[in-house]
């Protein structure tokens, strides 16, 4: 399972990096990914973090996301995208 949501206004990664968007990964080993992403238009993640439940994810990333919410999107093929390349948006 992966999810993935746009940010209500971005939030600071660093002191030059803002986060612009986070997908949740619910991986087959215990945990849930979470990967960072530090431009309106990536793909690819900037940063990542693992969480040991996915309701711990929601609890932090829950209230920072658009009105659009959590977008349920394909799991990636064995061998095919990364698990972190998101699909090309459009707004």
């Amino acid at each position: 399972m992966r999810i993935y949501a746009i940010l209500k206004k971005p939030e600071k990664a660093n002191d030059y990096e803002f986060i612009y968007k986070v997908m949740l990964h619910k991986i087959k080993r215990e945990g849930v990914m979470c990967y960072m992403y530090t431009s309106a238009d990536a793909t690819r993640c900037s940063y990542d973090h693992c969480y040991s439940y996915l309701e711990t994810a929601h609890e932090d990333w829950d209230e920072l996301i658009d009105e659009k919410g959590w977008i349920e999107i394909e799991d990636p093929v064995p061998l095919g995208r990364r698990d972190d390349e998101l699909p090309a948006i459009d707004d």
